[in-house]
């Protein structure tokens, strides 16, 4: 039994040596920083960051989701809040606008 938890750790180690990922030390922790662990897009937090009548455009060069659109963030905060917004694609399909209403 102990030769297998030994091939099973260096296996481990094998993995983790060709991984970036890595024990790290306070130091650079504090030099990379660091986030809260509730992460927020970047469109979900301009569009609560909006007023009425404002119109964000998020191009397609900066949206990162494969296979999806804002609207989906649209749609969620639509239904989750008391904030209204309309979606809209751009007519050179550059990219999409998203416009306050409520």
């Amino acid at each position: 039994m102990a030769l297998h938890c030994t091939k099973a750790s260096s296996l481990n180690q094998e993995i983790m040596a060709s991984r970036k990922s890595r024990i790290v030390n306070i130091e650079e922790v504090n030099s990379i920083g660091t986030l809260p662990p509730a992460k927020i897009h970047w469109v979900r937090a301009k569009m609560l960051e909006m007023n009425v009548n404002e119109i964000l455009l998020v191009l397609r060069s900066e949206w990162n989701w494969t296979n999806k659109t804002p609207n989906v963030i649209v749609q969620d905060i639509n239904n989750k809040s008391d904030k209204k917004f309309e979606f809209l694609q751009a007519a050179d399909y550059s990219g999409w606008f998203i416009k306050r209403l409520l």
